[in-house]
């Protein structure tokens, strides 16, 4: 079988997402077919250096909707095309709809801020385009059961297409050791960490605001990655009068060495975050997880069980479990323990890539028998 995989991203660090493509390139090679990825550019060296490792081709999406005609009888070589990232009616998603005979398969990441700026008109527009597409479509997967279940009500005539299919991270390389229950008289000397694309719906202001108001005046909050937001938060930490207490890192690849340095780990998004793979970095990490109660990330972190669980936008209640992690040393080794076993239980990077791989072979029509013999790793460049 040939396989496409279209990427609505740009692979330009060496992290769990990065990490998830290359798995599902190397399963499905071990299990005999050809594999192209299509992504955005910048891509990370080490990410193309891997693929080609694995005799995986990578091209850019922008290739494929360069000419709308050439880019569809592309797609339409492959058996299936899983489509990640892509809105439903992007013109990329529009393109792989008319490749036929091509299965299409929709990876829906979406996390939503529950507006919807159109009007009924155009909302039952969208509706209707969706409902024919979806005549076209093979199956679509939901990286939560939350997300899942909004496909379900969307399209509720093709539930039984739709299932649910967690993000996965590689448990060794988040294998870290537990963390530190400091003495008496450093243990208030905790180091927080947030990780992401620093965007208004990501939260990070409400940690900021969170750690201002925190009883603990010794905590280190560590913020990894950057965006649009990163000059309002410095200047948000200066004028709380705690941007002495506030490392910012920029983009980074070693998210890993940042976990096994940190105490407490938290997620503030305030939008309907769709997973949430931070936080199963964090968990696989054996770190205790602090996150806001939205969308999908109740079923990653359930409360004084792998995490602590607190209300979107609420400053007061992050400072307040932060103290309450702070007073607590054995409640976060506890709370962190929990959090590597539900990693391992569900967000197994190779099984998420197996079960992705699956997918797309039930969707070819594909009915295994054994094991079939592997191609090898002979390069491979789309057409």
């Amino acid at each position: 079988m040939r396989l496409a995989f279209v990427i609505n991203l740009a692979p330009r660090m060496v992290g769990s997402f990065e990490d998830w493509i290359a798995a599902v390139c190397a399963t499905a090679r071990e299990r005999g077919h050809w594999v192209d990825v299509y992504g955005r550019n910048p891509a990370h060296p080490v990410f193309l250096k891997r693929l080609s490792s694995l005799g995986a081709g990578w091209a850019t999406a922008d290739s494929l909707l360069a000419s709308t005609y050439r880019g569809i009888r592309r797609l339409a070589s492959y058996q299936a095309i899983h489509l990640d990232l892509f809105p439903p009616h992007s013109r990329m998603a529009l393109m792989a709809l008319a490749a036929v005979p091509a299965k299409v398969l929709f990876v829906d990441h979406a996390s939503s801020t529950g507006a919807r700026p159109e009007g009924r008109i155009a909302s039952a527009m969208r509706r209707a385009l969706g409902s024919a597409a979806m005549l076209r479509v093979a199956g679509i997967a939901g990286v939560s059961n939350y997300v899942a279940e909004r496909n379900r009500r969307r399209f509720p005539h093709e539930a039984s297409r739709v299932r649910t299919l967690y993000g996965g991270v590689d448990l060794e390389r988040f294998l870290s050791p537990p963390p530190r229950l400091n003495g008496d008289a450093d243990r208030r000397a905790l180091r927080v960490l947030t990780v992401g694309h620093l965007l208004p719906e990501k939260g990070v202001e409400f940690l900021v605001r969170g750690v201002a108001l925190a009883k603990n005046r010794e905590l280190q909050l560590v913020i990894c990655g950057d965006g649009p937001e990163m000059g309002n938060l410095q200047a948000l930490a200066a004028r709380l009068g705690i941007r002495d207490r506030v490392e910012f890192t920029g983009l980074r690849d070693d998210v890993p060495e940042f976990l096994e340095d940190c105490d407490v780990f938290v997620h503030p998004a305030i939008w309907q975050e769709a997973f949430g793979l931070a936080i199963a970095e964090a968990m696989a990490s054996a770190r205790p997880v602090i996150a806001t109660r939205v969308g999908g990330v109740p079923e990653l972190v359930e409360h004084r069980q792998t995490g602590l669980l607190v209300e979107p936008q609420n400053a007061q209640q992050i400072a307040d479990a932060l103290d309450l992690l702070s007073d607590h040393p054995e409640l976060r080794r506890a709370l962190g323990a929990g959090g590597r076993v539900r990693a391992t239980e569900r967000f197994n990077l190779t099984s998420c890539a197996l079960a992705h791989v699956t997918w797309c072979e039930e969707a070819a029509g594909i009915r295994r028998r054994g094991r079939l013999p592997s191609m090898g790793h002979a390069a491979h460049r789309p057409a």
